[in-house]
């Protein structure tokens, strides 16, 4: 087989969704010759991370068209009475709350101890499993009202009570398991609060191994064309799937592809019907896709006042045991707080809302300005404005920009806002395959991004990796292919793994016992 032009790619993929970037990067580490698409003229595709003015921008060219928006990690709070209190995210913390009677923590240390383990063969499982997780929670472990609260929305970040109670355990798995794994708390954050970052790395990462990348450049036509050189010595390899000629407008080459990707807003509506659509890993909720997602983004020059807790009496700033000493108030430069359902006049009384708040220690603001990011899942058919349901919602956020009692709070806070956008996020259901997957299959449309903000990433992962095994599986079945390594010779495709483990020492890869 001769050396491939330039214009010659093993691997063609559209969008640079978190999903796209992780497998282009993975097929490229892996010898593939990978070139990625995107019609937006950034990195990063519904998770971009936007300047303010690409976002007024982006929200111009929408004219009340919704898309997505970033899904961040983010740390833990909740609201309670109109006050905030912080999570309790370890057993110390549990152990120290002035707030969780002995007879709670013992019960919420049980439940813990259950969620951290392989909980599926526990017998609170056993015939509970399809219970909606809040009563679950009940009937299991008999936790106050309050406290299922907490875990439901807080840990599990549930978006309703009556979620999964698998899923909920598995994502209360994942979280003790992240506990103090790189810090304090179990999450890690994205610059700009998201994974616009995050996929942007893994675009650079598939570039530094030979990837080619084509922004800003809108799709003029995909063509089906015969297999390219396939082996003579296997006649049987002849009617293998085509191959792609893909041509962009304001682009003079052609390039042409034997295996095409494509994430879902940009597989060619023609070609969608010879498609094999990747499977959503079924570990995450599909219930938390495709659905309606009312966001706000909003700037504003005063910090969230996060106001402590009592001391507990046997601290050193206690005075006396009738009266324990108040911590000051804390500003926070990175958290999130919770909203469950009925716990704000004129909120959600169905689904929780997640307030995100980035400042300066995120590298994501200048000194001095803070981020508030709000997101509420609201019902398909609403008649509602993003602003109707969200406004609540960053009123009640305003007024914690001031110290309570500190005479500063006029105009609920108010007059601290500099910028605010609203908008809907409409999102279409995951595709089921038409077929089983064949050896033939030589054009893949991933699945969408989840709107769970703790699953994003690593259900994007998962997504990931499926694809890329397909895409390895395909090359491989289809012909003998010239790696990417700079020569004239081939080769067949080996691939050992989706992704070269990192050299961990092992007591970094132990798990933390609960």
């Amino acid at each position: 087989m001769t050396s491939a032009s330039e214009e010659e790619f093993d691997v063609i993929l559209l969008g640079t969704g978190l999903t796209e970037s992780i497998t282009a990067a993975a097929l490229a580490k892996a010898g593939v010759k990978v070139a990625q698409i995107d019609t937006n003229p950034y990195y990063g595709a519904e998770n971009a991370s936007l300047s303010l003015d690409e976002l007024i921008q982006w929200a111009d060219e929408q004219n009340s068209t919704s898309s997505q928006e970033r899904a961040p990690y983010y740390l833990l709070g909740r609201f309670r009475r109109g006050q905030l209190r912080t999570v309790p995210g370890s057993k110390e913390d549990i152990f120290k709350s002035t707030e969780i009677t002995l007879l709670e923590k013992r019960r919420v240390m049980r439940f813990l101890m259950f969620a951290a383990s392989e909980f599926e063969e526990k017998p609170e499982f056993q015939g509970k499993k399809d219970l909606p997780f809040s009563e679950f929670l009940d009937s299991a472990f008999s936790l106050s009202s309050a406290m299922s609260t907490v875990i439901c929305f807080a840990l599990a970040y549930c978006f309703h009570p009556s979620d999964s109670t698998p899923n909920a355990l598995s994502r209360i798995r994942r979280y003790l398991r992240s506990h103090g794994r790189y810090g304090p708390s179990s999450f890690i954050i994205g610059q700009y609060g998201g994974a616009g970052e995050i996929a942007q790395g893994f675009c650079r990462t598939a570039a530094v191994h030979g990837g080619v990348y084509i922004l800003g450049r809108s799709i003029r036509s995909i063509t089906p064309i015969p297999s390219l050189d396939a082996p003579s010595d296997h006649p049987e390899q002849n009617a293998q799937a085509p191959s792609y000629d893909v041509t962009l407008n304001d682009f003079p080459e052609h390039l042409i592809s034997r295996v095409l990707i494509s994430s879902p807003l940009l597989a060619p509506e023609d070609l969608r019907g010879s498609a094999e659509y990747i499977p959503l890993d079924q570990s995450y909720d599909h219930a938390h896709f495709g659905l309606t997602v009312a966001r706000c983004i909003a700037i504003i020059d005063q910090p969230i006042i996060f106001a402590s807790a009592p001391a507990a009496a046997d601290e050193e700033d206690t005075e006396d045991l009738e009266g324990p000493k108040a911590r000051q108030p804390d500003p926070s430069d990175v958290a999130s707080i919770i909203f469950p359902p009925s716990t704000l006049e004129n909120g959600s009384d169905s689904a929780a809302a997640t307030v995100i708040v980035m400042g300066a220690g995120t590298m994501s603001t200048p000194e001095g300005k803070w981020i508030v990011y709000i997101m509420l899942p609201v019902p398909e058919n609403t008649r509602l404005s993003s602003e109707d349901v969200l406004q609540p919602y960053l009123s009640h956020i305003l007024t914690l920009t001031s110290v309570p009692d500190s005479g500063d709070q006029s105009d609920h806070g108010s007059s601290h806002l500099l910028f605010k956008l609203f908008y809907l996020e409409h999102n279409d259901p995951p595709q089921s395959p038409t077929a089983p997957c064949t050896s033939s299959s030589s054009f893949f449309i991933t699945p969408p991004s989840t709107q769970h903000p703790a699953e994003i990433f690593d259900c994007a992962t998962s997504s990931a990796e499926t694809t890329f095994w397909r895409t390895i599986r395909a090359l491989q079945s289809t012909r003998v292919l010239q790696l990417n390594n700079g020569d004239d010779g081939c080769a067949t495709l080996e691939v050992d793994s989706f992704w070269p483990p990192l050299d961990r020492d092992a007591e970094e890869e132990e798990e933390e016992e609960w």
